[in-house]
């Protein structure tokens, strides 16, 4: 049966996750795809992540914003215009 080694197999995955490994080697280090390997990873993930957020609170500041700038239009600087025609 497929499913034998189930349990065994994601204790090891475990154990990868633990080493900080990709889906990718973590999957070649126990013997599945990258596919079911990443599938996994998220599972784990969701289980582990807490179910209710607590509520925030306290003071937010804002020190400023940036405007990134847009040459898109202007005159190019250092050289003359090309023609079209």
């Amino acid at each position: 049966m497929a499913g034998t080694h189930l349990p065994e197999k994601w204790r090891a995955y475990a154990d990868t996750m633990r080493d900080g490994l990709s889906t990718r080697k973590a999957g070649e280090r126990i013997g599945v795809d990258h596919k079911p390997a990443w599938r996994w990873r998220h599972k784990v993930m969701a289980f582990l992540a807490p179910t209710e957020q607590p509520p925030l609170g306290g003071i937010v500041e804002a020190d400023g914003t940036y405007f990134r700038r847009n040459f898109k239009g202007s005159k190019p600087i250092g050289r003359r215009a090309r023609k079209h025609w």
